[in-house]
């Protein structure tokens, strides 16, 4: 048992280290999406997720995400956890690290739909009110032995986040974009979408790689172990994550051509991001050929959001809502179509509730749509509280002035750097040296 537990603990710290990279591939992706004046902005703000996470998710994050006692349990074990506070008398550590890892991610997803017109302090409160609260309770429900990993028989189904982690960073980053309104500039006075170019396509693509890389680690790793045969779990995992990364990929890459009638590498990239997220909860209950379609589907659902949100005049610099929260939802749904019923009883013993496209009728469908529905509400909720409340305050948006020209004193001001740009066909365009 010894070798095995350790061998355990190993799977989780290096797939948990492989996750905290992904912070590094959203730091990247936000930058390139960004203009060169915001990345002191970005890099300071990935920091902030991080290390803030760290310390609520110690205090009472972990508390209340999986704090429960199974020779205590309550009603209250239903909605919270409430044991493990500053990881007294708890020893997981190598579980902490992991799910801290996924806490962390969770909220990243927010700093780059808000980028570039967001005061910090209004960034800060929601890093903690996220971490503290929003987001450990709902990984409870789902996770941590809460009401949705109850209902029915075997309860919502979302191995590795397409919902806890997807739905709430990305739900939650809708309404902060609506609520802080788009960036100056960024759509005439017609309410027509003006392009506002990023700094570099290049950290877009490293960022897109990296997190590519980080998500084997998320979807693989959350299986929690290699020991009783999960390892077969894990390898269905990574290529079912293949897959549908790829095949989401091929579908934005032939839908750039069909809508701007070119190749744009932009959009393809964020094909990948929407076949990862669409496959994050089911990679382990899905086949292959699953895979494919709930990766051209999630690239379909989100060229749709995308352009969706542009009529609606809500700015999101890197896509974050299409991609993480419309995803996630399409990823939640495909598992109560495609969920195959051995994969299920693999996981979670006996049952009669499988994807309704294999045989198993509309309960798992079910069950999909209702804990969907509560993870959704729950989030966007907070949000709205978070940033309602820093609107009220006056905390929320940088001045015009500032916003037009960053502001040192109340926010991240530029920093030193030295720019090179070169085009696509390898020719010196643009060379830049400042000092400020």
């Amino acid at each position: 048992m010894g070798l095995i537990q350790d061998t355990d603990d190993g799977w989780l710290i290096v797939t948990g280290a492989m996750i905290f990279l992904m912070q590094c591939g959203f730091c990247m992706l936000e930058v390139g999406s960004v203009r060169v004046k915001s990345t002191k902005s970005i890099l300071l703000k990935t920091l902030l997720d991080n290390c803030i996470t760290a310390v609520m998710w110690l205090f009472v994050g972990y508390a209340f995400a999986f704090g429960t006692d199974e020779s205590e349990r309550t009603n209250l074990d239903q909605f919270m956890g409430y044991h493990c506070f500053v990881m007294v008398d708890c020893d997981r550590y190598a579980y902490w690290f992991f799910q801290w890892a996924f806490a962390s991610a969770t909220i990243k997803i927010v700093s780059g739909a808000i980028a570039e017109r967001t005061q910090f302090m209004a960034y800060f409160f929601n890093v903690v009110v996220m971490s503290a609260w929003t987001y450990p309770i709902i990984a409870h429900w789902v996770w941590g032995g809460g009401w949705l990993s109850r209902y029915q028989t075997n309860g919502f189904l979302d191995f590795a986040g397409s919902g806890v982690v997807h739905i709430t960073g990305g739900a939650t980053s809708l309404v902060a974009a609506w609520i802080v309104g788009p960036r100056i500039g960024r759509f005439d006075k017609n309410g027509k979408p003006k392009p506002l170019p990023g700094y570099s396509k290049s950290l877009i693509c490293l960022g897109v790689f990296i997190l590519w890389f980080g998500w084997y680690g998320f979807n693989p790793g959350s299986t929690l172990a290699l020991s009783k045969g999960l390892y077969k779990i894990s390898s269905r995992a990574a290529a079912t994550t293949t897959i549908a990364a790829s095949s989401g990929f091929m579908t934005c890459t032939i839908l750039s051509r069909i809508i701007f009638k070119q190749y744009d590498v932009v959009f393809a990239l964020n094909g990948i991001l929407a076949g990862l997220v669409s496959i994050t909860g089911g990679c382990a209950f899905v086949d292959l050929w699953a895979a494919v379609i709930i990766g051209v589907v999630g690239a379909c659902v989100f060229a749709v959001a995308s352009k969706g949100l542009l009529l609606l005049r809500i700015d999101d610099p890197v896509d974050a809502s299409p991609v993480h929260l419309f995803c996630g939802i399409w990823g939640i749904i495909a598992n109560g179509l495609f969920a195959r019923r051995e994969q299920i009883e693999i996981l979670y013993g006996p049952t009669n509730q499988w994807g309704a496209f294999l045989g198993g009728g509309g309960w798992q469908l079910a069950v999909q749509l209702a804990g969907m529905s509560a993870i959704l509400g729950w989030s966007s909720f907070f949000a709205f509280v978070v940033f309602g409340l820093c609107k009220v305050l006056g905390v929320l948006r940088v001045p015009e002035k500032s916003e037009l020209k960053l502001n040192r004193d109340k926010n991240p001001g530029p920093d030193s750097y030295a720019r090179v740009e070169i085009m696509d066909n390898g020719r010196l365009d643009h060379f830049q040296f400042r000092i400020t």
